[in-house]
């Protein structure tokens, strides 16, 4: 019998996406007249992690179990929770922008994208719209970090 991590990495995702959900709740209300503040985002997206994170772990204990997982997978998407992780815990030192850049940028380069201006546009294009969506149009103050 194969054993596997996927509990494992479902009930860490799910642990993340609920620290996540906690933390959002002490973000600023929302400006009056609005239903969206700094802590939609951070909610929205714990809420569908912990959506997907049961959806896992359901069809992990529905499936027949494989002849054999793939180990390289499994190092690949504890390496990306691993990332996932310590991205959470420097956005309060290097901000919210620097360290989403730092996050995109590794993570492409471990997914073995090989083009660095590829990784460079695709990170810039995607820098620029949490810019613009977020502090630009709905005017949630970003973490700056303490090192800048």
């Amino acid at each position: 019998m194969v054993q596997s991590n996927i509990p494992f990495i479902a009930g860490a995702g799910f642990a993340i996406a609920v620290t996540f959900g906690y933390i959002s709740l002490y973000f600023p209300d929302p400006r009056a007249g609005t239903t969206v503040g700094a802590a939609t985002v951070p909610q929205g997206w714990a809420a569908i992690q912990v959506i997907i994170a049961i959806m896992v772990l359901v069809q992990f204990w529905q499936a027949t179990p494989p002849e054999e997982l793939k180990s390289n997978n499994m190092k690949l998407v504890l390496v990306l929770s691993g990332m996932l992780l310590v991205y959470v815990l420097i956005i309060p030192i290097l901000g919210f922008l620097s360290a989403t850049t730092a996050m995109l940028m590794a993570g492409m380069m471990i997914l073995k994208h090989k083009n660095i201006k590829m990784i460079l546009i695709t990170t810039g294009i995607v820098i620029g719209l949490m810019y613009g969506i977020f502090y630009v149009t709905l005017q949630v103050p970003l973490p700056t970090g303490t090192f800048f």
